[in-house]
């Protein structure tokens, strides 16, 4: 068969067009230092990194939670740690008042304002938080992890229900409020449903003429929102004090009941025009003992946060109260052994106080061991999450290494082929320039 010119040219032409496609391919190589541009490049590569692409894509997910989560943890820990060194203060104060000989007020006084400086402090430190979010609230991470741990909770009746959270009171000369503060509702019916459940509210209690005995001969108690507006009010019925029985409607007919709590004393022999005013913070329950469970890999979710509601309101094994009953008991027997001791009294009554002493004094031991172990699981979890991190970091590295491997072009290799790659190109145009020459044979017919 023969080979004629045409043939020649087509079979160059097509070996020209693959070179040039090579120095294509070589130049974008070089200039984006990537061995995939294009899915045509390697398509079954391309695939492969594609897949690598989504599961670095979420293993870097992963990573940011991790990060913020051991942020969590390990801030909850060290406040853990102070509180419960402050704790250990408590515990002091309480051993110093057991252990003195002799009932001396001046000394008892300066124990109990100590003592309720070192409770205000722990209820300072659990508000802690974390980018704006309280860090012991549970999933209410907008609500006061103190007005849960302070608070008192107040079961409504119709399954709400909330921490009442006592705040400071002003009373006239005479009117002070209670050793360690009371909160306004003893305990709170709700038949109408009128609270949300996942609203916070304020209690505001007005005594405007209080009696010398420590009955409220006038006075008023509103139920509002944060805002301010009033959801329902009531007006105190003379007498009351203690215990007393309060009805506070809305404008729609629709009513709650409160039993007053001993939120104020009244001094010995004071007189003229007592008052005393105080408003209390009812922090929703729901959801403030709630674990916040961040998922750290496919299907495993770690445990991050503690609850004001665990560290304060549980009952621990060895006590007869919660810490948040046991630290205001401390505090107001503290303060009654004071009175005794100020009136001169030895009395079986300062006896009776300190026997009650002992036991708080125990109760706190038991909640601050509570707090202790709570800790060391915190740091088991930590622990745990750290790892994690340190495994999903080397998972990370592989597979931005194995990424690398298919993208990434080896640019010693590509220059030398494509400098090849050149120069075959340049070689194939001057011998195609020689094998093409046209010549008169050309043009002579065939056979």
């Amino acid at each position: 068969m023969r080979v004629t010119q045409s043939m020649l040219t087509q079979q160059f032409l097509y070996n020209l067009s693959n070179i040039s496609q090579q120095i294509q391919t070589d130049q974008n190589e070089s200039s984006t230092g990537k061995l995939l541009n294009e899915p045509s490049d390697n398509p079954l590569a391309v695939s492969q990194d594609m897949a690598i692409r989504a599961t670095l894509a979420q293993s870097t997910a992963y990573q940011g939670v991790i990060t913020n989560g051991l942020a969590w943890m390990n801030n909850t820990s060290s406040t853990i740690q102070n509180m419960i060194t402050t704790l250990q203060s408590v515990q002091a104060n309480v051993t110093e008042a057991l252990s003195s000989t002799s009932a001396n007020a001046a000394d008892l006084q300066a124990l109990t304002t100590t003592t309720q400086q070192l409770v205000n402090q722990i209820y300072d430190d659990v508000n802690a938080s974390q980018s704006g979010s309280f860090l012991f609230s549970g999933t209410q991470t907008n609500v006061a992890a103190s007005d849960i741990a302070s608070g008192t909770l107040l079961t409504t009746g119709n399954s709400t229900s909330f921490y009442e959270a006592p705040g400071s009171g002003n009373g006239s000369s005479g009117v002070s409020q209670s050793a360690a503060p009371q909160p306004i509702a003893s305990s709170l019916q709700d038949p109408n449903g009128l609270l949300d459940a996942n609203t916070t509210y304020k209690l505001v209690l007005t005594a405007s003429s209080i009696q010398s005995d420590g009955s409220i001969q006038s006075g008023t108690i509103q139920l509002e929102t944060q805002s301010g507006t009033v959801v329902a009010s009531g007006t105190i019925p003379s007498g009351s004090s203690s215990g007393a029985t309060i009805t506070l409607s809305d404008t729609n007919g629709g009513s709650l009941s409160l039993t007053l709590g001993n939120v104020f004393q009244v001094s010995p022999g004071a007189s003229g025009t007592l008052s005393y005013q105080q408003t209390d913070v009812l922090a929703p329950s729901a959801g403030a003992a709630s674990k916040m469970n961040y998922e750290v890999s496919q299907g495993v979710a770690i445990p991050v946060n503690v609850t004001a509601a665990d560290l304060f309101h549980t009952v621990p094994p060895g006590a007869s109260g919660d810490l948040q009953s046991t630290l205001a008991n401390i505090v107001n027997t503290l303060s009654a052994m004071t009175q005794e001791a100020s009136s001169g009294s030895t009395s079986s009554q300062y006896q009776s106080l300190v026997q009650s002493l002992q036991s708080y004094f125990s109760d706190l031991q038991a909640n601050t061991n509570y707090m202790t172990s709570v800790n060391a699981d915190l740091g088991t979890r930590i622990q745990s999450m750290t790892a994690v991190q340190n495994q999903m970091s080397t998972y990370v590295q592989s597979l931005t290494t194995q990424q690398g491997n298919l993208e990434n072009a080896d640019m010693a290799t590509v220059l030398t082929k494509y400098s090849t790659v050149q120069t075959v190109y340049e070689a194939a145009l001057q011998i195609g320039a020689q094998i093409l020459l046209p010549s008169l044979l050309n043009y002579l017919p065939n056979g």
